[in-house]
């Protein structure tokens, strides 16, 4: 890893980074212009508030990175990561193809190199030794085996542009992109499964609490307005987002197993 004062230029410069991807989870949750726009279609406020609780999952588990500098942690974040932004470029390069609006072509080019970025973290990050040797509670790795079945399951009935998935009424084009966000976090928490430490599932369960705290609220102001062929979806989102809040919220502050930010077992 090098010299002390690399490992801290490095951390630094993902604290930075981890800042700016907050800047651009507000840019999406309060709907600035300079973010939105940035999406290939026009979509409705809901849409954009997925969006921002997706960033801010990511923002939650950079910083995190940057701060504890556990970096073998970040494989299965990049994973997830580097899934989402692959699936977007191919697919908007493909409409590019049909369609040939620029607007897909500079997109979808901007997620391929995204997409290559985040398989260069991945094969660095799993050459890297893990500092926090804990291991993962056997409880956890059942709920991490449970979400990556229910997150599979979202992701592919997206993709297929399945109408009643979503608590709202997705246009195709929306469903397909979120199937890719669905997708990177099913691999997200596969990869803890299969690789159960503590520090190989903290990352998900701070992911989990940021979209939990930018959903929760909103999607239970939906329950009065909501269709009856929806209603069935908003139910089961809500109990993964009250099981998935209480499950983090466990584990990253209660538990004497697991709570605290100190890397425990660094050689």
């Amino acid at each position: 890893m090098g010299s002390p004062q690399n490992r801290s230029a490095l951390r630094g410069a993902v604290v930075l980074f981890g800042l700016l991807d907050l800047v651009i989870t507000l840019g999406f949750y309060l709907r600035w212009e300079w973010a939105t726009s940035a999406w290939p279609w026009p979509v409705n406020p809901l849409d954009f508030l997925l969006v921002s609780s997706f960033l801010a999952g990511a923002t939650v588990v950079i910083l995190w990175l940057g701060l504890v500098g556990d970096w073998a942690a970040a494989t299965g974040a990049s994973a997830n990561v580097g899934l989402m932004n692959l699936g977007a470029a191919v697919y908007l390069i493909d409409k590019y193809r049909d369609a040939h609006d620029p607007r897909f072509l500079h997109r979808g080019l901007a997620f391929a190199v995204f997409a290559a970025a985040n398989l260069a973290v991945l094969v660095w990050s799993s050459r890297q030794p893990f500092r926090d040797r804990r291991p993962a509670p056997r409880f956890l790795r059942i709920s991490f085996g449970v979400f990556s079945i229910v997150l599979t399951f979202a992701a592919v009935q997206l993709l297929r542009r399945s109408p009643t998935i979503f608590p709202w009424t997705l246009e195709p084009e929306i469903s397909t992109m979120f199937g890719w966000l669905f997708a990177g976090s099913a691999v997200y928490f596969i990869y803890g499964f299969l690789r159960p430490s503590w520090h190989n599932m903290r990352g998900q369960l701070l992911a989990f609490l940021a979209y939990d705290v930018v959903l929760i609220l909103p999607y239970a102001a939906l329950f009065p307005t909501v269709e009856p062929e929806h209603l069935w979806s908003l139910e089961l989102y809500m109990v993964v987002l009250g099981y998935s809040t209480l499950l983090a919220i466990w584990y990253l502050f209660i538990d004497k197993r697991t709570r605290g930010w100190r890397v425990q077992g660094a050689a």
